[in-house]
């Protein structure tokens, strides 16, 4: 693995712009901090690149935030709402990217093209660790990753209020859960920490597998998602309740359920994530939900990557983002 800045800064006992400085030629360094700094480099072997080097030298205030879905889906707006609101008070602009090629080939052209300080991620991918390993300033969102010693993300819950939704299915009396989720395109971490959340749920319940169905489906294949469901509200057996993970598809649950000559909440209970605090409050009944605030994690994220650019330690009361339960009339 690259030896990276922020090796050397845990090394030496020092901060991260204390080692740029040195690294840079700027001076202001004690000598004995030179001295620590040097003597962490020799030893750990470090080989500071041209990209490193020219960001520490001459920002181009600019951050990327990865898009990994469509900017019109509530979270994605709210957390680029957030983020460039956050760059425009520090004097940063924000550029929109994806990512492309290989992981290795994206943090390569992202590292030498100059044109970002930093990267943001909405979510976690594969793409994220070789830039991190690179020593590239980034910041994504979701559970800090087992390697990340930078402490480099923000979180807003995500295995907390999605326990929290099936457990108050269960405790409103439902027998049989749906676990709902429309995804932009296919990540194989959500799907892997959607599988934990649902299996530690039933197993602290003490259900059987069968009372929880997961169900994750494409948007490109939305018709055979909902085909699905309808098949499922239409047996002997049917569910009596449904978490839908993004809230902005419970009106077509709803039409669904309607469609199946059932109604909510009197023969399926229906709770939601949402984005924004009046999603789901012109369905009848008014939809119960989870609130995230991406648009506070979009703001947060921004706020660490800039500490993060400009030499300093991110800020760790940054990390974590509350949601909030809004209870109405659909459980």
């Amino acid at each position: 693995m690259k030896v990276t800045i922020y090796d050397v800064a845990r090394k030496a006992g020092l901060s991260i712009a204390t080692v740029s400085r040195v690294i840079n030629g700027k001076g202001g360094v004690t000598p004995k901090s030179e001295r620590k700094i040097r003597d962490a480099i020799s030893k750990l072997g470090y080989l500071p690149d041209a990209s490193a080097q020219g960001l520490a030298s001459s920002l181009v205030n600019t951050i990327g935030l990865v898009l990994q879905g469509s900017v019109s889906a509530a979270y994605y707006t709210q957390f680029l709402d957030g983020a460039e609101r956050a760059a425009r008070e520090r004097g940063f602009d924000l550029l929109l990217t994806s990512t492309y090629a290989s992981p290795e080939s994206f943090a390569k052209t992202i590292r030498t093209r100059h044109k970002v300080d930093g990267i943001l991620f909405t979510s976690i991918n594969e793409y994220i660790k070789p830039l991190y390993d690179a020593g590239f300033p980034l910041c994504y969102a979701g559970r800090r990753l087992p390697w990340d010693e930078r402490h480099a993300n923000v979180y807003g819950g995500f295995g907390g209020y999605r326990k929290e939704a099936l457990s108050l299915l269960l405790s409103r009396g439902c027998k049989k859960i749906v676990y709902f989720e429309m995804i932009q395109t296919i990540a194989k971490e959500t799907s892997r920490r959607n599988n934990e959340v649902i299996e530690d749920f039933i197993v602290t319940n003490g259900l059987s597998p069968e009372q929880v169905v997961y169900i994750e489906a494409l948007t490109s294949r939305c018709d055979h998602a909902y085909g699905r469901l309808r098949e499922l509200f239409s047996s002997p057996d049917r569910p009596d309740g449904i978490f839908v993970v993004e809230g902005t598809i419970a009106p077509t649950v709803y039409a669904l359920l309607s469609q199946c000559g059932l109604t909510v909440p009197d023969d399926v209970k229906v709770v939601a994530s949402i984005h924004e605090p009046d999603s789901g409050t012109l369905l009848r009944p008014a939809l119960t939900a989870y609130l995230v605030n991406a648009n506070k994690m979009g703001y947060n994220a921004a706020v660490k990557l800039i500490q993060i650019v400009q030499g300093g330690t991110p800020d760790d009361n940054l990390s974590y983002v509350p949601y909030d339960y809004i209870e109405r009339g659909s459980v």
